[in-house]
C-alpha cells in the first residue's frame, strides 16, 4: 500500500500537473494513516520528485508498456514502475522505486544517517542503539517495543519518534548493550 499511494502522488503531479502538495494531501486524505507512514508517503514522493528534476528532457508516460509472447498462447509482462521517454521517443526508461537501492547509494555516497528523521529501518535501529542489527532484531521482537508502522519489501519500517521515545525510557538498560 505504501508504494501505491506514493505512485498515486507522483500520478497527480506528472500527469495531472498538482503541485506536489496539492497532490500529497490529495491522496493522505483518502484514508486515515499512521503519521510515521504518511511522512514516509511524503517522503518518498519528494525525493524521487527531486532526482527526476535531474533529467528534465524525459517525459512521463502514463501508459503501461506491454511485451507479448505467443509461443503457446499470449502472455503479457509488465513491470510495476515509472515509465518515461525521450521527446522523440528513440529512448525509453523505466525506474523501479527501491527503497533498499536509495539507502544503498546513500551509503556508498558517504552518508551514514537514517533515510529520514521521520522514519527508521532495522539498520538505522541498530546505528541509533549502538547494538548490532542482530541485537536491534531481538530487541524488535519484544512486547514492549513499538509497532511497526509499516511492512515493506526491505522489511520492517519504525516511526522514529516511537524509537526514540522507546530508547529514552530504557536508556540504562541499553547502555550495557552496545555493540
Amino acid at each position: 500500500m505504501p508504494v501505491r499511494l506514493v505512485m498515486d502522488v507522483l500520478d497527480a503531479v506528472e500527469f495531472d500537473r498538482r503541485p506536489v502538495d496539492e497532490a500529497l494531501n490529495s491522496v493522505l486524505a483518502k484514508q486515515p494513516l499512521h503519521e510515521g507512514l504518511a511522512a514516509f508517503i511524503k517522503h518518498a514522493a519528494r525525493s524521487y520528485l527531486s532526482t527526476c528534476e535531474a533529467e528534465p528532457s524525459m517525459l512521463p508516460v502514463a501508459r503501461w508498456w506491454v511485451v507479448q509472447h505467443v509461443d503457446q498462447g499470449v502472455r503479457e509482462l509488465w513491470a510495476w514502475g515509472r515509465r518515461y521517454r525521450s521527446a522523440d521517443g528513440a529512448v525509453r526508461e523505466l525506474r523501479l522505486i527501491r527503497l533498499a537501492n536509495m539507502l544503498q547509494r546513500q551509503r556508498l555516497a558517504g552518508w551514514s544517517g537514517s533515510m529520514t528523521e521521520d522514519v527508521m529501518a532495522m539498520a538505522e535501529i541498530a546505528a541509533f542503539l549502538g547494538v548490532s542489527r542482530q541485537r536491534a532484531n531481538t530487541l524488535a521482537d519484544r512486547a514492549d517495543f513499538p509497532k511497526p508502522i509499516a511492512h515493506l519489501t526491505v522489511g520492517r519500517v519504525w516511526a522514529t519518534a516511537h524509537i526514540r521515545t522507546w530508547a529514552e525510557q530504557r536508556r540504562r538498560d541499553l547502555e550495557g548493550e552496545a555493540g
